[in-house]
């Protein structure tokens, strides 16, 4: 997965509508990659192949509402993906605001994410479908700080920086959500797991994976969105 994109299997682990209060959170997915196999063991061919990987995600921040209208959300989040089986911490870590537009059915959002390696805009809609069960979808542009092309294989530009995007959609039922998302970066490819017969690199990739929030509210009113007095 691109290296520029922060929990790039477990994408937006935050809440998409503003409840005022703290918030933490974690996910789990799995993707699956696809481009090319780099094979220099049997003269750097270059074949389509899929890679699968998997991945983990934490998130914590919190969001006001400072009209009944407005809601602000604002924290951090962490990814971490699997080499080799092996979950890694690979430093990937972005600070998010989002800013919402509320009625009591429908947020709509619009935000910002900065990390290490990368900066980016996203935009989300949220529907609650009734009390317990609500339907979103979202989608983010992310940049490199510092654009770089990576190395050549034969006939490709990998391990670069280049700008990326991912879209999902997601169902949520309580503070559990079941999210599928699409993604790719635009030039080149992002390296994957070295194997005996050369290295995978994807071009994009779908992933499947779970979420959970817990939100402590400033008060009880919190509860319905209505915004402390």
């Amino acid at each position: 997965m691109s290296s520029l994109l922060t929990g790039c299997l477990t994408p937006l682990n935050h809440p998409l509508r503003a409840e005022p209060g703290l918030f933490i959170g974690g996910g789990v997915g799995a993707g699956v990659g696809a481009g090319q196999q780099v094979n220099c063991h049997d003269g750097c061919n270059l074949p389509d192949m899929t890679s699968i990987g998997a991945g983990l995600s934490a998130t914590a921040g919190l969001m006001a509402m400072p009209t009944r209208e407005i809601g602000l959300i604002v924290g951090a989040e962490a990814g971490s993906n699997s080499q080799r089986g092996t979950f890694t911490y690979d430093g990937a870590v972005s600070a998010f605001a989002h800013g919402t537009w509320q009625t009591p059915t429908t947020a709509l959002g619009l935000g910002m994410e900065a990390g290490g390696l990368m900066w980016g805009v996203k935009g989300s809609v949220h529907r609650k479908i009734d009390d317990e069960v609500a339907v979103a979808g979202w989608g983010r542009y992310l940049r490199p700080w510092t654009p770089d092309r990576g190395f050549r294989e034969p006939d490709m530009w990998i391990d670069g920086r280049y700008p990326a995007m991912d879209v999902g959609v997601r169902l949520e039922w309580r503070r559990i959500a079941i999210n599928y998302a699409f993604g790719t970066q635009f030039g080149g490819s992002s390296g994957q797991l070295w194997f005996i017969e050369g290295r995978v690199h994807d071009e994009y990739w779908y992933s499947v994976s779970f979420s959970f929030q817990l939100v402590l509210p400033w008060n009880s009113r919190a509860i319905q969105g209505d915004p402390p007095r």
